[in-house]
């Protein structure tokens, strides 16, 4: 069997039909092979890690508020990066507690599933937490931002490692 070439999102990609290797021609070079050397166990603790390291820096974020600027930002800065860590957990949790062998459709259809509901829980405790615990609301949009941006260092960082 020959090799199929066809125009995917801006790269060549290449598909080896007899060998199921799959090159894109842009940045990323991934076969089937690299792919499937990778363990779910190793996502898992990826996907953890991240976690950690959110809770990590918006506690820390919540810790150095608090002296310079009263307990009650550093509440909201608390809030706000803990409204960052629960809707990246139960991202982990819903995509990587699945059992392993599905289909890529129904893998990609459930984690679009768990982002959009991320995205609802994410803004239903955004709500909750203006109504109900009265936060400087500047602040935990600040800590959530920052909480946030951990996970896309962690992403830089993995793929930095990847490629060496």
């Amino acid at each position: 069997m020959g090799a199929v070439e066809e125009r995917w999102s801006g790269a060549w990609r290449r598909t080896d039909a007899s060998r199921g290797a799959i090159r894109d021609q842009g940045d990323a070079r991934v076969t089937t092979e690299e792919a499937s050397k990778e363990s779910p166990e190793t996502f898992h603790r990826v996907a953890y890690r991240i976690v950690g390291a959110q809770l990590l820096v918006a506690s820390s974020l919540a810790g150095v508020a608090w002296p310079w600027l009263g307990f009650g930002v550093a509440r909201s800065v608390l809030v706000g990066g803990l409204i960052c860590v629960a809707g990246s957990a139960y991202l982990a949790m819903r995509v990587l507690g699945r059992r392993a062998g599905r289909s890529p459709r129904t893998m990609v259809r459930g984690f679009y599933a768990g982002e959009a509901m991320k995205i609802l829980l994410t803004a239903s405790m955004f709500a909750a937490a203006i109504v109900f615990l009265r936060v400087d609301v500047l602040a935990m949009l600040v800590a959530y931002m920052v909480t946030s941006a951990v996970y896309w260092f962690a992403l830089v960082a993995n793929l930095g490692r990847r490629e060496t």
